[in-house]
């Protein structure tokens, strides 16, 4: 490799805190020793300007930070240059569904959009799903034959006493794979009415997190036939069916149904190009979907904000895992800077429907000052578990919402990878330490 001190040099060194970085720079950024930063400039990674003796060499800061990009890939969360997250590659092209500053916009049109407009949640899958928004979408015929999901949660030794309603759901799904009509979905041209009985039969499985727990099948009876999926949630949760209370489940369905590449969605979108039919792809979502950061910060915030009476306790929480430097659960989302516009409609709509408005009022008061105190703000898995505290649904209702929402987006990302017609195979490439 040729190195030429030369005027370029002379620039690189007048502009270096912008362009280039000395060795013990790029070395510090990447964590790697020398012999590896020279190793990676030998390999052409690195773009390296000679200076004269006495300054050695310089190397380019876009260089350094693409590599350090990818050596972060799974430091989920952070940021690199353009704002753009540390997620892995490669990027999938879609028309989906795009970030903004607004919050997600499906098909081009906000999701907030919807939610002021009182739009169902199945007339929203329906658009995530085909790109063509159907007026007055009306409910979706029930499912049409029973499971019991009993005799699955003992055949599977599954704890119905205190359950982990993924795996309820993942049995749900096996047993959708397990029926006559759950085969090829794609070769029989049943897609549409495959996703459907999907959600239409997975609110059932709230009733183990409610405290009556009679066997029910989950068919067309089970929930009233055509009841849409939030009165299905309700139905099945034990709450209280209101207008009101249906809406407000109605509302956080949609502003969760889909959001971009999350591990989960692209788990679903790398089963879907390998030939695998709908339910399996939702088993692979879900399975990546068990131990997320999305599912695990629903259940921390609920413990944080619900099992602590005083806000004197859960203030000192907060503080304590402000102390420990990492991210704070449900709050601060790293695609929106100044706030999660989804956050703030959930937390609006549970102060305006709360069941125990002083409750709420008091848990909303703490995340304000909370937010002063600490710098943060709340995410939406913050204001998803405020709004079903304030509706009295059942513990860990609000990761139950969050997995049926996601499911609709799952779906929509399944068929749009189908017609890619293309598998996805990132490609490895080994790097020598």
């Amino acid at each position: 490799m040729t190195r030429k001190p030369s005027k370029v040099a002379a620039a690189a060194r007048a502009h270096d805190a912008k362009s280039f970085l000395s060795a013990k720079e790029a070395a510090h950024l990447l964590r790697i020793k020398p012999q590896t930063l020279y190793a990676y400039v030998s390999r052409g990674w690195i773009h390296s300007i000679g200076q004269d003796k006495r300054h050695g060499f310089l190397y380019s800061r876009e260089d350094v930070e693409r590599l350090r990009a990818r050596g972060h890939a799974k430091a989920e969360g952070g940021l690199y240059k353009g704002g753009a997250p540390r997620w892995s590659e490669p990027i999938v092209q879609t028309s989906i569904t795009t970030i903004t500053p607004a919050g997600p916009a499906y098909r081009g049109r906000p999701a907030l959009d919807f939610v002021r407009h009182s739009q169902s949640f199945e007339s929203v899958a329906e658009l995530l799903w085909s790109g063509a928004w159907m007026e007055e979408q009306g409910a979706w015929p029930g499912t049409a034959a029973a499971v019991a999901m009993d005799k699955l949660i003992a055949a599977a030794e599954v704890d119905a006493s205190q359950p982990d309603i993924v795996k309820l759901f993942s049995l749900f799904v096996m047993s959708l794979v397990a029926r006559p009509s759950g085969g090829d979905d794609l070769r029989d041209g049943n897609t549409v009415i495959a996703a459907r009985a999907l959600l239409m039969g997975l609110p059932a499985c709230m009733r183990f997190l409610a405290r009556s727990r009679k066997s029910i099948a989950l068919d067309a009876s089970a929930s009233g036939g055509g009841l849409a999926v939030a009165a299905r949630i309700v139905a099945g949760a034990g709450a209280r069916a209101t207008a009101e209370t249906t809406a407000a489940v109605n509302t956080a369905l949609v502003l969760l149904a889909d959001h971009e590449l999350t591990p989960q969605t692209v788990a679903a979108r790398l089963a879907a190009s390998s030939g695998a039919n709908l339910y399996f792809c939702i088993l692979s979502a879900l399975s990546a979907h068990s131990g997320s950061r999305i599912r695990r910060a629903c259940d921390k915030v609920e413990d944080l904000l619900t099992t602590a009476r005083a806000r004197s306790t859960r203030r000192d929480r907060l503080a304590e895992m402000a102390k420990s430097g990492s991210a704070i659960p449900g709050f601060n989302h790293p695609l929106y800077p100044n706030g999660d516009p989804r956050a703030e409609h959930l937390l609006g709509v549970a102060r305006n429907l709360s069941i125990n408005p002083d409750r709420t009022i008091d848990i909303v008061t703490f995340l304000e000052e909370a937010a002063e105190a600490f710098k943060i703000g709340p995410s939406v898995e913050t204001g998803l578990v405020v709004l079903c505290h304030a509706l009295q649904l059942p513990y860990r209702s609000a990761g139950a919402i969050l997995t049926i929402a996601r499911c609709a987006g799952w779906i929509a990302h399944v068929m749009e990878q189908r017609l890619a017609g293309v598998m996805l195979r990132p490609r490895a490439r080994y790097l020598v330490n």
